[in-house]
């Protein structure tokens, strides 16, 4: 991938950070790959167009992200968590979206019951 490592480094801190909390001392997960995709694909925010990605997945086995805030979570100073509490200013997510669409990537996401899981996929280049 082709970036800004302090960019990077800190959109998955926030991924990890919040998959922390929301697992509660439960694993979470972080996995990274190559995949190349044959055919188009929508994703939570943007279209993935065929060709060579590297896809970094961030899971956590909370309960899942609630239907009605769905639409929000993006949104900057949007948070789900006490006012007060270490963390929840509501940037987080909204850095994640803007570090991704910087990067040329697209953000998917996977949530229910038994954990969430983002996927960022960004465009492979070939290494130097």
């Amino acid at each position: 991938v082709q970036g800004s490592w302090s960019q990077l480094s800190r959109a998955l801190s926030n991924l990890i950070i919040n998959a922390h909390e929301a697992s509660n001392g439960k694993r979470v997960s972080l996995r990274c790959e190559a995949i190349t995709l044959n055919e188009a694909r929508r994703c939570h925010l943007g279209y993935l167009s065929p060709g060579s990605y590297v896809r970094i997945d961030v899971e956590d086995h909370g309960p899942g992200i609630p239907a009605e805030y769905l639409d929000r979570i993006f949104e900057p100073f949007f948070s789900s968590k006490r006012r007060g509490s270490a963390s929840g200013t509501g940037l987080g997510l909204s850095i994640v979206a803007a570090v991704v669409t910087d990067h040329r990537g697209v953000l998917d996401l996977k949530t229910g019951p038994d954990g969430t899981l983002f996927q960022l996929f960004f465009p492979s280049c070939e290494a130097e």
